[in-house]
């Protein structure tokens, strides 16, 4: 499920407050985190929570089960949480954008977006090559004008240079 609308609307009101309770009253195991900077660590604590509820966790611990979202995704180790809890996990994501407006290395956040929603099948190709990444040859498109809205003008601006490859140094 993702809720999305404009800031302020009260999207994470409405998820704490109605769509968690209702899941946990139906027998889900439900937890939330925010990305932040450190976005593995922030699932692997909620992970950690829904395993071992009302205990606190070691930093060796938080290490362990980040390093294991990062070498083996989230699939497979939330389905072993779920194993091991007997219920269906709920893991709820508040302000996702935090994903790419936190962290300065946008290879980085792209990387954990794709360990956290990896393609389930197919391919995608381009002239008959398979689209590994962003490229100067695509483009997003949006229904109406609009600026990346986890971006800053500046980097609004300095995009295109950037996927040109040109140095941070040289774009301003």
């Amino acid at each position: 499920v993702v809720v999305t609308g404009p800031s302020g609307v009260g999207k994470s009101s409405l998820v704490a407050a109605g769509l968690q309770p209702a899941l946990v009253a139906d027998g889900w195991a439900a937890a939330s985190f925010r990305p932040g900077v450190t976005p593995y660590e922030s699932v692997a604590r909620a992970l950690l929570d829904l395993e071992h509820p009302g205990a606190s966790h070691s930093l060796e611990q938080l290490d362990h089960r980040a390093q294991a979202l990062r070498e083996d995704g989230f699939w497979p180790v939330a389905s072993r949480v779920e194993l091991l809890t007997g219920r269906r996990l709920a893991l709820i994501g508040d302000q996702f954008e935090e994903v790419l407006s936190g962290s300065p290395d946008t290879e980085k956040a792209l990387e954990f977006l794709q360990r956290l929603l990896p393609p389930l099948a197919g391919t995608a190709e381009q002239d008959g090559r398979p689209i590994d990444g962003p490229g100067a040859d695509r483009a997003l498109v949006f229904q109406e004008d609009a600026l990346l809205p986890w971006r800053t003008l500046r980097a609004n601006v300095e995009l295109p240079l950037a996927v040109q490859g040109l140095p941070r140094h040289e774009r301003r």
